[in-house]
C-alpha cells in the first residue's frame, strides 16, 4: 500500500509522539544564547564537559589576549557521563540559525545547544 506524503507525514509524526509517551528517558536542552543574552549554565556545562578526555572529538579553543586552552565536546558530537551510578548521556548540537531575531545585536552564525539525557 502505497500513502500520499503528507498522510505519511502525519502519520510518522503522530507514531513518533506514541512511542515518546512510552520513553524511560528525560531530555534537558540548555542553548547557549536566551534571546539576546548568554545563557550561564551553557558556559558552566561546558567547563564541566572539558573534563572528559574520552569523547571521540574535542574542539581545542582559546579566548582572545589569554594564555589558557580548554577543550570541548565538538560540534554534533556525544558523551557518556555516569551521575550517582545513573549513566546519562550529552551531545552538543550545532546548527546554523536561519536569521537575525534583531537587528540591535547579531548572534553568532550558529545555534548552539547541550541536550542531556536522563
Amino acid at each position: 500500500m502505497v500513502l500520499p506524503p503528507e498522510l505519511r507525514h502525519v502519520s510518522l509524526k503522530f507514531l513518533t509522539r506514541a512511542f515518546r509517551c512510552f520513553s524511560s528517558y528525560c531530555y534537558f536542552n540548555i542553548s547557549e544564547m536566551e534571546g539576546v543574552k548568554t545563557n550561564e549554565l551553557y558556559n558552566a556545562v561546558h567547563l564541566y564537559l572539558s573534563s572528559f578526555a574520552s569523547a571521540s572529538r574535542l574542539s581545542l579553543t582559546r579566548a582572545r589576549n589569554s594564555s589558557v586552552t580548554t577543550f570541548g565536546l565538538s560540534s554534533n558530537d556525544s558523551i557518556t557521563d555516569v551521575f550517582d551510578g545513573i549513566a546519562v548521556q550529552w551531545e552538543h548540537a550545532v546548527t546554523q540559525r536561519q536569521s537575525q531575531p534583531s537587528p540591535g545585536r547579531p548572534l553568532p552564525g550558529e545555534k548552539r545547544i547541550f541536550k542531556l539525557r536522563i
